[in-house]
């Protein structure tokens, strides 16, 4: 690749980049505008990635899709975690239910201790 190994002096390294440099450029000079992409047209993506066309204006994004698809994402989140929420919560639901007051003979709470 042209590089020497070992010692080499400041100068010496930066004229062979340099020299490295202008070989490239004259490499990428030859080659044709199509191949490089220098005429190709911009593609203009969503948020999503999705290829939008410009000229069409600004793309109308459906609300309660995108709130559904944002409902059913589980991010950071095991089921297992998932499941224990749901569970708790209805545990505390039928606490809620149950007198304020308890007794010795309420089989629940003896189960519970």
């Amino acid at each position: 690749n042209g590089l020497r190994a070992g010692f080499v002096s400041g100068r010496e390294l930066s004229d062979t980049m340099a020299k490295k440099k202008e070989a490239e450029d004259s490499r990428f000079k030859k080659l044709e505008d199509a191949d490089t992409g220098r005429v190709a047209a911009t593609v203009y993506r969503d948020k999503k990635g999705k290829a939008v066309d410009p000229s069409k204006g600004q793309i109308v994004v459906d609300k309660g899709q995108e709130e559904t698809e944002l409902a059913n994402m589980v991010w950071g989140k095991g089921l297992v975690q998932l499941e224990e929420k749901a569970a708790l919560e209805a545990q505390i639901e039928r606490e809620k239910a149950k007198p304020f007051a308890r007794r010795v003979d309420d089989a629940e709470m003896n189960e519970e201790l």
